[in-house]
C-alpha cells in the first residue's frame, strides 16, 4: 500500500513494526525513532519510492482539468518523476529548489496560476499523507 499510494491503517503499521523491529539485531521502534526523524511510512517511501502509475493516477484529474502549456507539463512530469523515486516531497522544493525552479525562479508560482498551484499542492498533500498512518 505504501508504494501504491494507498492509505495505511494503524493496524498495518503495527504489523509492519512487528516484522521490522525484533528488539535485538534489528532494534526497537524506539531505536528507529531516535535515529530517524520521519515516520515509518515516509521512511519506507524514501527507500522504495512510489509506483509511477500511482503518481500518474493521483495527478490525472489535474492534468485533464485544463489545457496545460509545455512548461507546465514538463513541471508535472518532473514532479511525478521525483515522487516516483523519493515517495514524498517537501512542498517548499516546488518553489525554491532545482529542478523545480529551473524553468522559473519562483518555481510552481512562476509557471502555474494560483488556483492550479493550490490544486497541485492538494495532490501533493494527499500523496504525502498517504505515507502516514491514516
Amino acid at each position: 500500500k505504501i508504494k501504491t499510494n494507498k492509505p495505511v491503517t494503524e493496524a498495518e503499521i503495527d504489523n509492519l513494526e512487528k516484522l521490522l523491529f525484533d528488539g535485538e539485531e534489528r532494534g526497537t521502534k524506539e531505536d528507529f525513532t531516535k535515529e530517524c526523524d520521519q515516520s515509518l511510512g515516509v521512511f519506507i517511501r524514501s527507500i522504495f519510492g512510489l509506483e509511477t502509475e500511482a503518481v500518474q493516477a493521483a495527478f490525472a484529474t489535474f492534468l485533464h482539468q485544463a489545457s496545460l502549456t509545455p512548461n507546465q507539463i514538463t513541471f508535472i512530469d518532473t514532479l511525478i518523476s521525483y515522487l516516483t523515486v523519493n515517495g514524498t516531497i517537501n512542498k517548499r522544493l516546488l518553489f525554491e529548489s532545482p529542478p523545480f525552479n529551473d524553468m522559473h525562479d519562483q518555481g510552481a508560482f512562476g509557471i502555474f496560476e494560483d488556483d492550479q498551484v493550490r490544486t497541485m499542492i492538494g495532490v501533493v498533500d494527499m500523496i504525502n499523507e498517504n505515507a502516514e498512518v491514516g
